[in-house]
């Protein structure tokens, strides 16, 4: 017997009722939040308030090639018509604000609906913001890019963040900055990550004034 649920998880109906409850108006907006507007209407009508459209391919399962070419049949046209459906609440939405039913293109719907569950909105601060005079470093959001080290550990984003914004600061400086400052500045956001729990160790060796190498 295969069956696949097409319930979706917490995050992305709340975030797809949200959508649904302020839907984007203006033109600018991006297809991304055209497509979890209607998304929200899908899981509002045709979803019983908690299905999204079915993503197609069968979930795995041990079958005759008969039987299994059956289902196949049935759940990539029970995909087909969700995914019409949606098309169809994504037109509304972007009649309403004065798109084209074609400003997304197909490829872009079946995509998404293929991906509906892993969908994700993650809010960061702006660079300008973290800037600003007066701004806090959040050391909770730096210690959470840190908890899946890349291999090699120095290749972890975090690393990469922090070496781009020690050369900004440098920079920031006035003139050409030069390699010494730049891992100057680099050392001192350490020292203040691990004053805050985080384990740098794998960015800059321990006590290590060392420059990079050119």
């Amino acid at each position: 017997m295969a069956y696949a649920d097409s319930a979706v998880g917490y995050e992305v109906a709340e975030m797809a009722a949200g959508a649904r409850k302020n839907p984007p108006t203006n033109a600018d907006a991006s297809n991304f939040s055209f497509l979890v507007a209607a998304l929200g209407d899908f899981i509002e009508n045709e979803g019983n308030g908690k299905y999204g459209p079915l993503a197609g391919p069968l979930p795995d399962m041990t079958s005759d090639t008969e039987p299994y070419v059956k289902l196949q049949t049935i759940y990539k046209r029970k995909a087909e018509r969700d995914m019409a459906a949606l098309a169809d609440h994504l037109s509304q939405r972007l009649a309403a604000a004065g798109k084209p039913a074609h400003t997304v293109p197909l490829e872009e719907l079946a995509i998404f609906c293929k991906n509906i569950r892993n969908l994700q909105i993650v809010s960061t601060s702006s660079y300008a913001a973290e800037m600003a005079p007066g701004a806090t470093v959040h050391h909770e959001a730096v210690m959470m890019g840190s908890l899946e080290p890349a291999s090699p550990p120095a290749q972890t984003p975090v690393f990469w963040y922090l070496a781009l914004r020690a050369l900004n600061d440098a920079q920031l400086g006035g003139g050409e900055p030069t390699a010494e400052e730049v891992w100057r500045r680099l050392s001192e956001a350490k020292e203040a990550l691990q004053s805050n729990g985080m384990d740098l160790s794998a960015l800059v060796s321990t006590g290590s004034t060392r420059s990079p190498q050119p």
